[in-house]
């Protein structure tokens, strides 16, 4: 083992009759269970220790007679499913910072699974038993709340609850295999249901990852890839896909960790697996994939087709992500429904792959980036994007597009119809270049940030530089790259 600046601190050894585990950390505190028996089970005995990094104290959490487990922690405040001094059952609170002694924060008998603190809030999960059989639920609390509060209520179908994690206001838990993102403050949920089963998602209050068991596999065990989620986007990728058995992630701090074959442990920054991070050549290509080493992306299949055939380059520009899947959700009774739509952002586009319409030339479609980027800038209410009046006189160097109410003329005209997807029309026909870049969607105006005239269209925005040399008076703005900002991927 290597460790830079000298050699690491033994914190806590496996001492006859004691195991390791659970290994918990939060600024300078460290906290572990000490469980009672090698390579014993999740709800095993446990005492509850821990240490101060700051001051190099080790610490005696709770190493009563009294069964631990489940323990979390945020900031100072550890909590774990056990009893307190009286007795009583339920979720207990020891604030590491003041030394005052344990305290009972909600009592509740039973199985408890998965208890988690951020903040002042815990959340947990709970199997209770009715007249038709074990109900499982979740609960939250805020420190200090009288009564807890019945998030989900659920009976096991085949899983159960298979982890859930809490950042904030953002819970997360994996319900009968589908992934549930809830904001308790705002009370809203929305349920995902994919292809591989979720396992021990975990959450930044952003980013959520999980494992993905897949029994599609040949092998005798499913294969466990580790998956992630932007909830601000909407965005579905992929950390690691081997045929490795890779679980349990950690996310906390810009920081995923996870465990691999044989208890490897991994860490990359969470900036390092988003579908925008740089990739490393393999130094071959094949015919049906490129590698582009001025952005460090790859282009793959259908899409490398796409793009070699309607104008590379100068239409769409350098790719700026892997593949990833974007994901619509659609409400109907229960569970919810989730359409996942492969894409790929490019400098001046946006790939989406549609495979319901396989053989044809909408197998792939552009995205409305023109109109997301007017509407993202507050722009759709301004003049220039208002319709002209139908009795307005067209100018006989411009074309009116009634279904917009808005003109083309010039410049902006000749580059628009000069240009076109290839759909098999000889030349460039006004359907090719319809499919392109769009209607237009506003008059051209002056953009006030850069001073140049500017046109929008659902899939464009044309700027005039009328300076530049032929054929680049006309250019194509970076929509692609405004929207990875506007992702904050870059």
């Amino acid at each position: 083992m290597s460790v830079t600046g000298g050699d690491p601190q033994l914190i806590a050894a496996e001492t006859e009759g004691f195991d390791v585990g659970n290994v918990l950390v939060s600024g300078y505190y460290v906290v572990w269970q000490a469980n009672r028996g090698i390579d014993c089970a999740m709800r095993c005995d446990a005492d509850l220790l821990g240490f101060n990094l700051a001051t190099g104290e080790p610490m005696d959490v709770d190493t009563s007679e009294r069964s631990t487990r489940n323990p979390s922690i945020s900031g100072s405040l550890v909590i774990w499913h056990g009893m307190d001094p009286s007795g009583r059952e339920g979720i207990i609170g020891l604030d590491l910072e003041t030394g005052d002694p344990p305290f009972l924060v909600t009592a509740f008998t039973g199985a408890s699974y998965f208890t988690k603190v951020s903040g002042d809030r815990i959340a947990w999960g709970g199997l209770a038993a009715d007249d038709d059989g074990a109900m499982m639920h979740v609960w939250t609390k805020r420190i200090g709340e009288a009564q807890p509060t019945l998030i989900d209520s659920f009976y096991p179908v085949g899983a159960g609850l298979f982890g859930l994690d809490l950042s904030g206001d953002l819970l997360v838990y994996s319900r009968n295999w589908e992934l549930v993102i809830r904001d308790l403050e705002a009370e809203t949920e929305r349920a995902y249901y994919f292809v591989n089963q979720v396992y021990s998602p975990t959450t930044d209050g952003r980013y959520v990852f999980w494992e993905a068991w897949d029994y599609h596999s040949e092998r005798d065990r499913p294969e466990n890839n580790i998956l992630g989620f932007d909830t601000q986007t909407g965005s579905l990728f992929t950390v690691i896909a081997n045929d490795h058995y890779n679980h349990d992630p950690v996310v906390s701090n810009g920081y995923l960790l996870w465990h691999g074959e044989f208890s490897d442990l991994y860490g990359t920054p969470v900036a390092d697996v988003l579908p925008s991070s740089s990739r490393t050549s393999t130094g071959t290509e094949g015919s049906d994939w490129r590698f582009f080493p001025e952005t460090q992306h790859y282009l793959h299949l259908g899409f490398n087709a796409y793009w070699d055939h309607n104008g590379g380059l100068p239409v769409f520009g350098f790719p700026l992500t892997e593949e990833f899947e974007q994901t619509a959700v659609f409400e109907q009774d229960s569970p919810t429904v989730s359409v996942n739509r492969t894409v790929q952002i490019f400098e001046r586009q946006g790939f989406e792959w549609h495979p319901e319409h396989a053989g044809t030339p909408y197998e792939v479609l552009l995205g409305r980036l023109g109109f997301e980027a007017a509407e993202r800038a507050g722009l759709l209410d301004g003049e220039p994007f208002q319709r002209r009046s139908t009795g307005d006189i067209t100018p006989s160097h411009c074309t009116s597009f009634a279904e917009t109410g808005h003109l083309l003329c010039m410049e902006f005209l000749g580059f628009w119809m000069s240009r076109g997807l290839e759909l098999g029309d000889e030349g460039v026909s006004f359907r090719e270049s319809l499919a392109l870049f769009g209607y237009p969607i506003s008059e051209p105006f002056i953009d006030p940030e850069t001073g140049a005239v500017v046109q929008y269209f659902e899939r464009a925005v044309f700027e005039l530089h009328p300076d530049n040399p032929e054929p680049y008076q006309v250019l194509l703005r970076h929509l692609g790259r405004e929207q990875l900002e506007d992702f904050g991927w870059q």
